[in-house]
């Protein structure tokens, strides 16, 4: 069964890359997010609005909030390789953290400020609930985690947008 789930994921990120070829311009910074409950209280323009304006005009940011928790809709984001961040709740972020497919954050943040984040002594994920960016919209869900994924393509962009949904 799970070899046919990933074998089916596989096929649509491959899909999925297809028709993402056919678009206008992409984002320096595409970001994935899924909320431990479904669509984040119903605020996903607002979400993207405000964090490209915190960000400002470089690097250039869009946001896709999947409307519903699933599993395999990350897994399929993730082998698509088109995400510069990915957010997620902590529960999936711990899940495949023996996988090893994050980028270390260790040259961008202090380990021991996100120790919920560290995995084998290295930082690779940071936590996103109690940021500003998402307090000032009202969030108050589970716990969320960034992190960059392995096959991110501006890691050094994704990490300055980090920085900034990081900011207090």
């Amino acid at each position: 069964m799970r070899k046919k789930t990933l074998a089916l994921g596989l096929v649509l990120a491959l899909i999925i890359g297809v028709l993402a070829g056919c678009g206008g311009p992409k984002a320096d910074v595409p970001i994935f997010a899924m909320f431990p409950e479904n669509a984040p209280f119903n605020k996903n323009d607002e979400l993207e609005k405000s964090l490209k304006e915190k960000v400002g005009e470089t690097p250039t940011v869009q946001l896709f909030v999947t409307p519903m928790f699933s599993l395999d809709k990350m897994v399929v984001e993730l082998a698509a390789g088109e995400n510069g961040l990915f957010i997620v709740p902590k529960a999936q972020f711990d899940m495949l953290a023996n996988q090893e497919g994050y980028i270390s954050l260790d040259d961008t943040f202090k380990k021991q400020d996100y120790p919920e984040g560290v995995y084998k002594d290295q930082l690779f994920g940071v936590p996103v609930t109690n940021t500003k960016w998402l307090k000032d919209l009202g969030y108050k869900g589970g716990e969320m985690i960034a992190y960059i994924p392995f096959r991110a393509k501006n890691k050094e962009k994704s990490k300055e947008v980090l920085k900034v949904i990081m900011e207090k």
